[in-house]
């Protein structure tokens, strides 16, 4: 039982946590935003997407943990 407790939960926060950022992004078009981002990995992959030509729209970038104890 405590599989299925625990699916839906991470299947509520699969859903909630994506639309709280286009939420997000969305009252804020048009403005300057700064995030403060840690994690080496993370300015890469984020570097990489801003570093496209024009023409590429690179609209997620999904980053997740190699490790992660559960």
């Amino acid at each position: 039982m405590a599989d299925v407790e625990r699916g839906g939960g991470r299947a509520s926060a699969r859903f909630a946590v994506p639309a709280l950022f286009e939420g997000l992004r969305q009252q804020t078009a048009g403005a300057i935003c700064t995030v403060i981002i840690s994690s080496p990995a993370t300015m890469r992959a984020i570097a990489f997407a801003i570093e496209q030509p024009a023409d590429v729209d690179i609209n997620k970038i999904l980053l997740g943990p190699t490790k992660q104890e559960l």
